[in-house]
C-alpha cells in the first residue's frame, strides 16, 4: 500500500529516544488519518534494536536500512565492465564534487541506481574492480601527492563512498510525501526517494546536521592528523586533510538534500540562518518544538526555603554532546562554597559507554558522589515538581523539549547558549520578551558563569518561582503541542493536495 507520507529518520525513532523521536510520536499520534511509512536509517544491522516506541495503527509499514551493512560474500573480480566508461566518469567526478562540497546531481545518481546489477555486484565494482582502483589512485596523487600514507587514504576512500553508494541500491518504499527529520544520509536518501518516485520532499532539521558532524569530527581522535605538508591544499586542508574531506562530504549530502527539498522546515531563527549559510533556499519555514502544556502545567511548582536542599535535574542522554563534564566542574564549584544541592541526571547511558565512564570516573575525582543521583530513563512529570532548577550543558542544541517540559511546569532552566535556548530562555519577539525571562543563558564549556547562575537561583527561591511562571506562560502561549502538529497538518495537507493535482 502507498503511504501518504514516509518519514525517513536516520538513528533515532523507534530505537533511540530523545527529542526528534518525540517529535515523530507527536506527528503520529496528532494525525491517525494520515499513513505513514518509517524507514529507519542506521549503521548497522544489530545496533539499535531494542524498539522504545510502539508503533501507531497509523504507521502502515517500517522499512530498514543499515548504511554499513556490506555484502558479506566472495567479491566479483570481474566487474569492471559491469559499468560503462561514461558511468565511472561520472564516479569519478564524484569524488571532486564531494571534495568541494558541491551538490551532488540526482541525474548522476540516478543513472547509477537503474544499473541492473545486484547489490554485491554493484558494491564491488566500486570496492574491488581495477577501474575503480584507478579513480582512487588518482585522486590520492592529485591531492595528496605521495605526502601521507596510501592505505590510510584508502580506508578513509571508502568509508566516505560506500555509505554513499550503499544509498543508491536501498529499497524505497512508495508514498505520497518523502519527510527526511535531518540532512546528512537521510536528506540524501530523501532526495532519491523523490526523484525516484516523482514524489514531494520536505525536511526537518532539528540541530544543524552539518555542524553536529563538524563538532564530531574535529573532536575525533579516530581521524589521521598529520597531513600538514599536504602541498596541493590550501591552509584549511593543510591542517588535516581527512577531517576537511569529511565536512565537505556532509557539507555536500545537505545540499543535495536542500536542493531536491520542495519545502526545508527550521525550529527557529538562527537556525534558519545556518541552513542558509550552508545552502539552503531563504524559502524556510519555522515551525517550533511543542509540548502538550496542560501535562505539565498540572504540575505543582516546588515551594523551595532557603536552607533545602537545592534540587538541580539533568534531563538527557548522557553523552558528549551533552558536555555533563562542564556540569561537573559547575558543581565542583558550588560544593566547593558548601552548597547544599543534589544533582539528579535523567536519561539513557548506552550511547557512549567510554564517556559515561569517564564521567562517572570524574565523580570519584571531585568526590561528587554523594551529591549526583543516576535515574537512567524515567518520567520526567514525576520529578520536574520537586526539582528547583534544570540544567542543559550542550555544545549543541536544536530546540530542546526539555526546556520546553521544565518551563511549562514551572521549573527555571540554566542553559548553554547554543541552538534556540536564548530565546526560549529570555523570548524571541517583542512581546514574548515582555514575559520576562524563565531562566539564564551562559557560554559554552564554562564552569564559572553556569555556577554564578545556579547560585542566583539557590539563594533567591522567591525570584526562581517568579521566572518559572513567565517559563508556563511562554510555553503556554507560543509553545503548545496542538500549534505545531496543526501546521504540520497544513503543509501536509498542501503536499498531498498538490500530488493529487499533478
Amino acid at each position: 500500500m502507498k503511504a501518504d507520507v514516509c518519514l525517513i529518520l536516520e538513528g533515532t525513532y523507534p530505537y533511540v529516544q530523545g527529542g526528534v523521536s518525540s517529535w515523530v510520536k507527536q506527528l503520529l499520534d496528532a494525525m491517525p488519518y494520515i499513513r505513514f511509512n518509517i524507514l529507519y536509517l542506521g549503521p548497522k544491522r544489530n545496533d539499535f534494536k531494542k524498539l522504545k516506541y510502539h508503533l501507531p495503527a497509523n504507521v502502515i509499514n517500517m522499512h530498514e536500512a543499515y548504511i554499513h551493512d556490506y555484502p558479506d560474500k566472495k567479491p566479483h573480480l570481474k566487474v569492471d565492465k559491469l559499468l560503462s566508461q561514461n558511468q565511472w566518469q561520472k564516479l569519478e567526478q564524484l569524488q571532486e564534487d564531494i571534495l568541494e562540497a558541491k551538490p551532488l546531481d540526482l541525474h548522476t545518481l540516478q543513472t547509477l541506481v537503474n544499473i541492473p546489477k545486484t547489490e554485491s555486484q554493484f558494491m564491488d565494482c566500486f570496492a574491488y574492480s581495477q577501474q575503480a582502483w584507478e579513480i582512487a589512485k588518482n585522486f590520492y596523487h592529485k591531492h595528496l601527492n605521495q605526502e601521507a600514507g596510501f592505505l590510510d587514504f584508502y580506508w578513509a576512500y571508502r568509508f566516505v563512498n560506500l555509505p554513499l553508494l550503499k544509498l543508491l541500491r536501498i529499497k524505497i518504499p512508495r508514498a505520497r510525501i518523502y519527510h527526511a527529520a535531518c540532512t546528512g544520509y537521510a536528506g540524501m536518501l530523501g532526495a532519491i526517494a523523490s526523484k525516484q518516485n516523482d514524489a514531494a520532499f520536505l525536511i526537518s532539521e532539528h540541530g544543524i546536521y552539518t555542524r553536529e558532524r563538524r563538532i564530531e569530527i574535529f573532536n575525533s581522535s579516530w581521524i589521521k592528523d598529520d597531513l600538514s605538508k599536504a602541498r596541493s591544499l590550501d591552509m584549511g586542508r593543510k591542517r588535516n586533510f581527512y577531517k576537511y574531506w569529511w565536512v565537505q562530504f556532509f557539507l555536500s549530502l545537505s545540499r543535495s538534500a536542500y536542493n531536491a527539498a520542495d519545502q526545508i522546515y527550521s525550529l527557529f531563527d538562527a537556525n534558519k540562518i545556518d541552513q542558509i549559510a550552508d545552502g539552503a533556499p531563504d524559502s524556510i519555514k519555522i515551525i517550533p518544538n511543542g509540548v502538550n502544556v496542560f501535562e505539565f502545567t498540572k504540575l505543582k511548582q516546588r515551594y523551595r526555603h532557603t536552607d533545602d536542599i537545592f534540587h538541580i535535574g539533568f534531563i538527557g542522554r548522557v553523552a558528549s554532546i551533552k558536555d555533563i563534564k562542564t556540569l561537573l566542574r559547575t558543581l565542583d564549584i558550588l560544593n566547593s562554597e558548601n552548597l547544599n544541592f543534589k544533582l539528579f541526571i535523567m536519561g539513557p547511558q548506552d550511547e557512549e559507554a567510554e564517556y559515561v565512564q569517564e564521567c562517572q570516573e570524574f565523580i570519584e575525582v571531585l568526590d561528587l558522589k554523594n551529591k549526583i543521583e543516576f535515574t537512567g530513563m524515567v518520567d520526567v512529570k514525576k520529578y520536574l515538581p520537586i526539582l528547583d532548577v534544570v540544567v542543559l550543558s550542550s555544545i549543541s542544541e536544536g530546540l530542546p523539549f526539555v526546556i520546553l517540559e521544565a518551563n511549562a511546569a514551572g521549573v527555571p532552566v540554566v542553559a548553554t547558549d547554543v541552538g534556540a535556548c536564548r530565546e526560549l530562555l529570555e523570548g524571541r519577539s517583542a512581546e514574548d520578551k515582555e514575559i520576562g525571562p524563565s531562566g539564564f543563558v551562559v557560554p559554552v564549556a564554562s564552569p564559572s558563569p553556569f555556577a554564578e547562575k545556579l547560585k542566583i537561583l539557590y539563594y533567591n527561591p522567591e525570584y526562581a518561582r517568579e521566572i518559572g511562571k513567565a517559563g508556563r506562560k511562554r510555553v503556554q502561549t507560543y509553545y503548545a503541542l496542538h500549534l505545531v502538529t496543526d501546521a504540520y497538518k497544513k503543509e501536509y495537507e498542501y503536499f498531498l493536495m498538490a500530488t493529487l493535482q499533478d
